[in-house]
């Protein structure tokens, strides 16, 4: 998507009116441009300040999005601060919206807009942040997480501690080594304290990486441990744009 100049001093605003947001969001600089239409914005003529009449595709993104926030709002999908006219009806083209509400919004749809998504190298990401990334990759392993299941957590975590494997042992053999020592942890016992066989055995077929079985090809061994399930590190963070054409709300 085409992203007009100038943009990087609206990053100084926490918050937004919903006309901005929309500019933005399909990379714009409402600095530039002006709804004819105040009381209506989302059927409204977008207009340069030169006068000049914004093309119809980003007219029509901007009507899109402008009319998904505005909608989102309503619905309490997203938090608008809402600005009213004489007649205590809803004036949308003053209501506004808090920066971060709103790219939470736009994440929920799977949408990462350039100027909300800045695409940032990997040395660039402060240590604080890094740690941030990695407690949300790894959300999946925390037991207090709403969508935690202990069944992934254990494939995952087996996986990861298969390094290396014993070159006298196959990795489903290994794998399930693992399992059968950390089932505790993951929920691997049944009510009298036995290991789930079966259980443990299909999740060793789900992270066993050689199904037709035989020797690994490297020689050494792994401390089936706990404490040596690592936590790999990432390697970059990248956003993308938003299409010109899909909108999902």
């Amino acid at each position: 998507m085409f992203i007009d100049d100038g943009l990087e001093f609206w990053r100084l605003f926490d918050k937004l009116t919903l006309p901005q947001a929309a500019f933005l969001i399909i990379g714009l600089n409402p600095g530039k441009y002006e709804v004819v239409d105040k009381l209506c914005p989302e059927n409204s003529t977008i207009r340069c300040r030169n006068n000049d009449v914004l093309r119809l595709s980003a007219a029509t993104q901007f009507r899109t999005v402008y009319n998904g926030m505005l909608t989102a709002g309503k619905n309490n999908q997203l938090k608008v601060e809402w600005a009213y006219d004489f007649c205590d009806g809803i004036y949308g083209h003053d209501s506004s919206v808090n920066v971060e509400d709103l790219k939470r919004w736009l994440s929920s749809f799977g949408l990462r807009p350039a100027f909300f998504f800045p695409q940032v190298d990997s040395h660039e990401i402060s240590e604080a942040d890094s740690h941030k990334l990695k407690e949300q990759k790894y959300a999946f392993q925390d037991p207090k997480h709403p969508r935690y299941t202990p069944k992934l957590a254990a494939v995952v975590a087996a996986w990861e501690a298969m390094d290396t494997v014993e070159q006298s042992k196959n990795a489903k053999h290994t794998l399930k080594k693992w399992l059968e020592q950390n089932a505790a942890q993951y929920k691997l016992l049944n009510q009298s304290g036995k290991l789930k066989t079966d259980v443990i055995e299909q999740l060793a077929s789900v992270a066993n990486w050689q199904p037709k079985g035989g020797a690994p090809k490297t020689a050494a061994s792994v401390a089936l441990s706990k404490e040596q399930v690592i936590k790999k590190s990432y390697n970059s963070v990248s956003s993308h744009s938003i299409s010109e054409t899909e909108f999902p709300f």
